[in-house]
């Protein structure tokens, strides 16, 4: 090999000698260039399904412990249009109730929910509550018939609701629907009072879910009414009442978990 070929073919593996590092580490960089771009576009893909990964997606099973403690205002009106025994009824009730269940106030007692999440952040279902307490008393150690009481009702709710997660432990969680209840008081041996009412029942619920699966929610509530009608029995006279309405508004809290 003549001097001036050997001086060239040396020249040529310099080249690729020095040439090699610095390719390899352009090949790395951008490699991790696209490793990079990548990892960033499926964070931006994976950013709404994190949020909507726990409560709030679709397929979502919420069970409920709902109004176990709050505040409330009621006002029931009873109106008896018979010319005969024409009358009007006004009641007022002021209540923080915590844990307890009064069949007279059904609006507000404890009641069991359940809702399903039929697409990302939109709910369907209801609540269920059913209440009795009793008295009787004695008079000079003798039973005293004028003294026994019996009060029962019964509560559904179908509701439908949207969901709006700012993030897995926030948000807010709004319910419309309409509440149904029946009432039954029972007093003395033959005075009973029923009474059914129709009310349209929303709430603006806060929800906190500290915890996977489980969580609490508080907010303001009201059950306006729509309809309600009943009737008194006193022996073997019957009076139709023919307006049966009750009004409530207040702020109520309650635990749920979700599945």
């Amino acid at each position: 090999m003549s001097p001036t070929r050997w001086f060239a073919s040396l020249s040529s593996l310099s080249v690729l000698l020095l040439a090699s590092p610095v390719l390899a580490e352009e090949e790395e960089a951008e490699e991790a260039e696209a490793s990079a771009s990548a990892g960033g576009s499926a964070q931006l893909d994976a950013a709404p399904a994190g949020v909507l990964a726990g409560f709030g997606r679709a397929g979502v099973f919420v069970l409920g412990a709902e109004r176990l403690f709050g505040f409330s205002q009621s006002n029931t009106t009873v109106k008896i249009d018979d010319p005969a025994v024409s009358s009007e009824t006004k009641i007022s009730n002021t209540s923080l109730f915590f844990l307890a269940s009064n069949p007279r106030r059904p609006f507000i007692a404890p009641r069991i929910g359940f809702d399903y999440f039929v697409a990302n952040n939109i709910s369907v279902g209801g609540s269920v509550g059913y209440t009795s307490d009793s008295d009787e008393g004695k008079v000079n150690g003798q039973n005293n018939d004028a003294l026994k009481e019996k009060n029962t009702a019964f509560l559904f709710a179908p509701r439908a609701g949207y969901a709006l997660m700012f993030s897995e432990t926030f948000g807010l969680w709004p319910r419309l629907g309409v509440s149904y209840v029946s009432l039954k008081r029972e007093t003395g041996n033959d005075n009973e009072t029923s009474a059914s009412m129709l009310a349209v029942s929303l709430e603006g619920n806060l929800v906190i879910t500290p915890v996977p699966h489980a969580g609490f929610m508080i907010g303001p509530m009201v059950d306006f009414p729509l309809t309600g009608s009943g009737e008194q029995k006193a022996g073997p006279q019957t009076t139709e009442l023919d307006t049966v309405k009750t009004t409530t508004f207040g702020l109520q809290a309650g635990l749920f978990i979700w599945l």
